[in-house]
């Protein structure tokens, strides 16, 4: 039987303010991978959030990630 290994878990801290509704979420560097999951790390191990995010970019503003809003 194979197993299913996940891809690791990228750590980064949000670099730009987001507001609600925010389909683009700025971070300190973007991962490599276009796609995957993202921990986003609020400086302490209590408190995180794993997204998934579905592009990466980089405009004047600096690099991003972008996430799907559920309806």
């Amino acid at each position: 039987m194979a197993l299913l290994t996940l891809q690791n878990f990228y750590k980064e801290t949000i670099a730009v303010a987001c507001s609600a509704g925010a389909t683009n979420i700025y971070v300190t560097n973007k991962p490599t991978p276009t796609e995957g999951y993202l921990v986003i790390s609020a400086g302490t191990e209590n408190l995180r959030e794993i997204i998934k995010y579905t592009a990466t970019g980089t405009d004047g503003t600096g690099d991003y990630v972008t996430v799907t809003l559920a309806n």
